[in-house]
C-alpha cells in the first residue's frame, strides 16, 4: 500500500461518547507503516477506508471500517504488530439513504436472536460514530422474534403492515425528524350518468343501520399508491359491474 492516503475518524474502541480526532495517515515509507502499523481492505470493492480508534497513534488496536463502495459492511480490528492476527466484526447489511440515515436490509438479518442482538449493537455503535441520523429496520413476519430485541436496544415501532413491522432509531440528541407513518384513508364515490341522464345508485348489502335501505352512490376506499380517479372507476366496477370512464372531479372535502 505504498503511498496510499487514508483519511479517517479516530476514537478508542466503541464507547458511548468517544473522544474523537481526525487524522491524515500516509501508509508510505514516511507514515504509519514506519511505526509498525499494517492495513488491508476487507473487500476488494472497498475504495474508501476509515480508521476508528485512538486520540493518538500509540500502537493500540485499531478498528478499520469499510467504505461506502460495498454494500457489505464490516469492521476489522488490526494490531500495530504486523505479525499479529486480526479479527473481523460483521455489521448489518444496510445502505445509506439521502438524509444521512441508514436502511437495514430485511432479507439479510441474522437468523439467531443472539447473533442479531450482538451485530445490532455493534452496528449502532459504528453508525453513531459516523454521525448517522435515522435508522430504519424492517423485520419480516418470519423473524418477528427479533422485534423485542430491537426495542430493547432503543428502536421504536413506526408502523406495521401484513407481513412485516417497521422500526426506527433516531441517533442525534435532538427532536426526531423521521416522518410519521400513514394514518389516513381516502374515500371516493362515483357520480355516474348514462345517455338518458340517469344517475347510477346502489344499496349496500352490509352497512350501518342508519344506511340500511338507502340508495347511494357507489363508494369505497382508494388502494395504497392508487390514483383517486382510478379508485373511483374501480369501485363503480366492483359494486355494479359497470365499466365507466373518468371525466372530472366534481367535489372534494
Amino acid at each position: 500500500m505504498e503511498g496510499c492516503q487514508v483519511f479517517g475518524l479516530c476514537s478508542h474502541g466503541l464507547p458511548t461518547n468517544p473522544g474523537m480526532s481526525w487524522i491524515n495517515a500516509d501508509f508510505g515509507s514516511r507514515g504509519l507503516a514506519k511505526q509498525g502499523f499494517s492495513c488491508k481492505p476487507l473487500h476488494s470493492a472497498i475504495s474508501n477506508v476509515k480508521f476508528i480508534d485512538s486520540f493518538s497513534l500509540d500502537r493500540k488496536p485499531l478498528l478499520l471500517c469499510g467504505g461506502s463502495a460495498s454494500k457489505k459492511k464490516a469492521v476489522q480490528v488490526i494490531s500495530p504488530n504486523v505479525s499479529s492476527l486480526s479479527m473481523t466484526i460483521d455489521l448489518l447489511d444496510a445502505y445509506d439513504d439521502e438524509y444521512n440515515g441508514v436502511v437495514i436490509d430485511p432479507e439479510c438479518l441474522p437468523t439467531s436472536a443472539n447473533a442479531f442482538a450482538s451485530i445490532l449493537r455493534t452496528s449502532l455503535s459504528i453508525w453513531k460514530l459516523k454521525r448517522k441520523k435515522g435508522i430504519w429496520l424492517k423485520i419480516l413476519e418470519a423473524q418477528s422474534d427479533l422485534v423485542p430485541i430491537a426495542i430493547k436496544e432503543g428502536f421504536s415501532c413506526h408502523h406495521a403492515e401484513p407481513g412485516y413491522v417497521m422500526l426506527t432509531y433516531w441517533i442525534p440528541d435532538e427532536p426526531c425528524m423521521l416522518p410519521a407513518s400513514p394514518s389516513h384513508l381516502i374515500g371516493v364515490g362515483g357520480f355516474v350518468i348514462n345517455d338518458k341522464r340517469e344517475v347510477l345508485v346502489v344499496k349496500e348489502k352490509q352497512c350501518p343501520c342508519r344506511c340500511s335501505g338507502v340508495w347511494k352512490l357507489p363508494t369505497g376506499f382508494v388502494n395504497k399508491s392508487e390514483e383517486i380517479f382510478y379508485g373511483a372507476v374501480r369501485e363503480v366496477k366492483e359494486e355494479t359491474g359497470i365499466d365507466t370512464a373518468f371525466l372530472e372531479m366534481t367535489a372534494f372535502r
